[in-house]
């Protein structure tokens, strides 16, 4: 491991690994690994996972070095990390709510505790955001981060079910600063390029990871619709834009990873993850004013769907945050 699960790190991490795939002998150590952030963890995690899961196949073992006991290896212990990707360590992966209100450990929404009749499916996902934010907001984290955390949270659960084929997304929350909110999500469904393949023909994976994160980019090319949930594609550009002004945003699908944080962008090529692992850093001085920011991208998104071929023009209620009670 490296000392570092910054998304670049990670995703070198992970290209090594699979580069090993084959080894007849092959041990993970752990004990050079000093910081650790959601996004990176479940980059990691979905490499170890799926390595493991082929080595098996081709009848080899994994084996993992002694794990000492540093800061960041008893985080991912008691996140349940050794246990997700098959490590007998730790802590098993939980419920979504433990009794530290700065973290959630990595959890999982199975699609079948979701009502899928109707537009049940997304109001169950707001359900769990709504307590979600709930949970971190009545104890350490100032209660007008509520509106933020919990449309994030949102958003990128329900693309993974909305694009992915997907029967369970698994997600990881750190929000130990009380103006700060680290989040991930990872699905192993059928990635990002084959997804929007369906609408834009075939696309690199370097193009597909840069088109999704677009306004206005989606599979769906069916009419406009009243409906407040309508797949419109500006769920990832809103989540990338808060993650360039306010953090970072980070997305690696299809063989391919991009960050953005600023002004700057980083790509990091020929990653052999299945699925999507998707994460958002947002670090917001005064939350209070989240609605007001959050409309600003959309309106500037909108703008610029215009011009681009294949786009919506027009955000859903669920992308604006203006959801009608159902």
């Amino acid at each position: 491991m490296p000392r570092s699960l910054s998304p670049e790190k990670a995703a070198g991490f992970a290209t090594r690994l699979f580069a090993k795939a084959a080894s007849t002998d092959l041990d993970i150590e752990f004990g050079g690994l000093v910081d650790v952030a959601p996004y990176g963890v479940l980059l990691a995690a979905a490499a170890i996972r799926q390595l493991v899961r082929a080595r098996s196949a081709m009848g080899l073992h994994t084996g993992y070095a002694k794990l000492p006991a540093t800061d960041a290896t008893l985080f991912l212990r008691k996140i349940g990390f050794f246990r997700f990707v098959g490590i007998e360590h730790g802590d098993w992966p939980r419920a979504i709510f433990r009794e530290d209100h700065t973290f959630i450990a990595i959890s999982e929404i199975p699609r079948i505790v979701l009502d899928e009749t109707g537009n049940r499916i997304q109001n169950d996902l707001k359900a769990i955001s709504d307590q979600v934010a709930a949970y971190f907001c009545s104890q350490t984290v100032p209660s007008d981060f509520a509106d933020p955390l919990s449309y994030c949270v949102r958003e990128l659960v329900r693309n993974s079910f909305e694009h992915a084929g997907v029967d369970v997304v698994h997600f990881l929350i750190d929000m130990s600063n009380p103006r700060s909110a680290e989040l991930a999500i990872l699905d192993e469904g059928i990635g990002i390029a084959e997804s929007l393949g369906h609408a834009f023909g075939v696309l690199t994976p370097r193009n597909a990871v840069t088109l999704a994160l677009k306004p206005g980019i989606t599979e769906y090319q069916g009419p406009e619709t009243s409906d407040q949930w309508q797949n419109t594609g500006f769920g990832l550009y809103v989540l990338s834009e808060l993650g360039r002004q306010f953090g970072s945003f980070s997305i690696c699908s299809s063989g391919s990873q991009l960050t953005v944080f600023g002004k700057r962008s980083a790509v990091s090529p020929a990653i052999p993850v299945n699925g999507t692992v998707a994460g958002l850093r947002l670090h917001l001085e005064e939350p209070e004013y989240f609605s007001n920011i959050r409309a600003q991208i959309v309106a500037r998104g909108e703008m610029e769907a215009a011009k681009i071929p294949g786009a919506r023009t027009q955000a859903s209620a669920a992308s604006r945050g203006k959801l009608l009670w159902t």
